[in-house]
């Protein structure tokens, strides 16, 4: 029996260097130190972000989102919300996911969020296909504390 495990990409890709410009990375924090801070992350591999959140919860440690936090980031924000804060000025920019393998390469599909980010994304629009709906500081301050 053949199993198929998609791998859901939730990211907007940052070249390696200039000298290699066709070399897309993505990069999950490490957050080896506690406090965890999380600077203009632009997301990546969306099992990693939820893995991620989860032992944030688990060991309960301070998430502090500084910047721009984008695409899978925002699931970390999200998932482990009682324990993320944010710094003056940092945004949120979501989009839908992607399936980065296997025959269903390149299908989109939204990405669940708890209720109230869920109704804040619907009443600007819903998770954009293409581009990203950007959340201001002013209003993620109604979801996440500032640090």
């Amino acid at each position: 029996m053949n199993r198929f495990i998609a791998l859901l990409l939730l990211a907007i890709p940052t070249t390696a260097s200039a000298a290699d410009s066709s070399i897309t990375e993505y990069q999950i924090p490490l957050c080896n130190l506690s406090p965890c801070i999380v600077e203009n992350d632009r997301g990546g591999v969306r099992q990693d972000y939820l893995a991620l959140a989860a032992r944030m919860v688990r060991t309960r440690e301070q998430v502090k989102i500084k910047g721009g936090c984008l695409s899978a980031c925002t699931i970390l924000a999200d998932q482990a919300r009682p324990f993320v804060c944010i710094y003056r000025g940092s945004t949120f920019s979501f989009h839908q996911a992607t399936i980065i393998d296997g025959k269903n390469t390149g299908k989109r599909f939204s990405v669940e969020y708890s209720r109230d980010i869920a109704a804040w994304l619907t009443a600007h629009g819903g998770q954009p296909t293409k581009g990203t709906l950007k959340m201001s500081y002013q209003d993620a301050r109604a979801f996440w504390p500032t640090c």
